[in-house]
């Protein structure tokens, strides 16, 4: 009896030491497992198998980097389009170092070598003249002589994206053979890069033209036109500057006046002295254009100071006439132009 209890007791202790050593043996299996997935993990976070810039996210390679270059689960498949290449390019895509080289022998162009600007394309050929207001070899450089339209402006994203260019010429500018614009006269690029939007405040076309001096854009005027804005000019008679008959001149002394031309007198040149129109000289050259003693200073001329009393108006025949320095003649009710003789 004693001899079969010490065999049940000495069973049931190999028991417990059998049961101990399994389960002792499972949880050194379970952290040998556990080991070997973080090791993995670890390895993988060090030498992963994403190529071109991808990277390894939840347990596979994300292409986001090569912003559809390339693609694949490795990110080892070139997606560039009829005969691309892939490489290594500042050309094309932003924020990534690869981009497609696209074919010569066509005129795909685009991130993917996958858009066409002609007029002839098709699924699988680019050839042919380009499309309007596209430019260029590959005819991926855009040129709208107005502002963008929202249409022009998602197709402007799409060219730039792709490596191309462009030009909006905001309605002052009309685009050149290559697809720049040409800026109309007084109208310039702005430091924004917006074209053709940056001009004078007040500078009218008629009498002058805006132009960049000293950093800074000046209203530049016209012949016979003075002021900041142009806005000064001799008497007329007829809406041009000294009635079209002279040019306006200024000085110091006596600010604005006009230079008659040699067949015309007056302080606003409208008055056309006597003789031969096809000869240098007034009087045809054989004497002085003269307002005549007793006659007044001609009605028409406005904003000009009353002659002298005692006195009488003598133009000299000679090339530029001063009229402003001639007012020397008496003022009664009627004006005669006429020749005396020298």
């Amino acid at each position: 009896m004693d001899k079969h209890n010490k065999m049940s007791r000495t069973s049931t202790q190999k028991l417990s030491v059998y049961g101990f050593c399994m389960l002792f043996a499972a949880a050194l299996v379970g952290l040998f497992a556990m080991s070997i997935d973080y090791f993995v993990v670890s390895i993988n976070n060090i030498i992963v198998p994403c190529q071109h810039d991808s990277i390894w996210i939840n347990g596979k390679c994300v292409c986001e980097n090569t912003k559809g270059i390339f693609g694949g689960e490795f990110c080892e498949t070139c997606q560039c389009e009829h005969l691309g290449l892939c490489r290594m390019s500042r050309d094309g895509a932003v924020d990534t170092r690869w981009g497609c080289q696209c074919p010569n022998h066509q005129k795909w162009v685009g991130i993917i070598c996958n858009k066409c600007y002609t007029r002839s394309a098709t699924t699988d050929t680019c050839v042919g003249d380009c499309l309007e207001h596209h430019y260029g070899s590959k005819c991926n450089t855009f040129c709208q002589p107005d502002t963008l339209s929202a249409l022009d402006s998602t197709k402007c994203a799409e060219i730039t994206a792709g490596g191309g260019v462009c030009n909006a010429c905001n309605g002052h500018g009309s685009c050149t053979t290559t697809g720049s614009c040409d800026c109309d006269p007084g109208y310039f690029t702005a430091r924004d890069g917006s074209q053709c939007t940056l001009s004078c405040d007040n500078c009218p076309q008629d009498r002058g033209v805006c132009q960049p001096i000293g950093g800074s854009l000046q209203c530049v005027c016209n012949d016979n036109y003075f002021g900041a804005h142009c806005e000064q000019s001799c008497g007329s008679s007829n809406n041009k500057p000294c009635s079209g008959h002279g040019i306006c001149d200024i000085s110091h002394e006596r600010g604005l006046e006009c230079v008659c031309n040699s067949h015309y007198i007056g302080a606003d040149c409208a008055n056309l002295c006597p003789g031969r129109l096809e000869l240098s000289s007034p009087c045809s050259g054989h004497g002085e254009c003269i307002f005549e003693a007793g006659a007044s200073w001609p009605v028409h001329q406005p904003n000009v100071s009353a002659p002298v009393p005692g006195k009488r108006l003598i133009a000299v025949a000679s090339t530029n006439t001063r009229a402003t320095a001639m007012a020397r003649a008496t003022r009664p009710t009627t004006a005669r132009i006429t020749c005396a003789t020298v």
